[in-house]
């Protein structure tokens, strides 16, 4: 299966060096904790992008840049929480 890639954001050529700090993930916000519970439970979510797309599937991780899905067909699927307009919780 062919992996896809979703990148929405605004490096401009930028690379990451050793200095930058990557954001950690709250567990804290009810939100991450929304999203853990979907991963740990495997409930299916729609995941709708500011392009209109909409993923059907499972989260099967987060950190604080993204979410890692896969659907039906287990496509594996990286999305930057930046692209995400809604995420839907069946």
């Amino acid at each position: 299966m062919a992996e896809i890639t979703i990148a929405i954001g605004n490096n401009k050529g930028k690379s990451s060096t050793s200095n930058e700090q990557m954001s950690e993930l709250d567990v804290n916000l009810p939100s991450t904790r929304q999203t853990q519970g979907s991963i740990k439970d495997k409930i299916e979510v729609s995941i709708k992008l500011l392009t209109g797309d909409v993923f059907v599937g499972r989260i099967v991780w987060q950190d604080p840049e993204c979410l890692f899905f896969t659907d039906a067909n287990e496509r594996k699927t990286l999305i930057s929480r930046r692209a995400i307009a809604y995420i839907q919780y069946q």
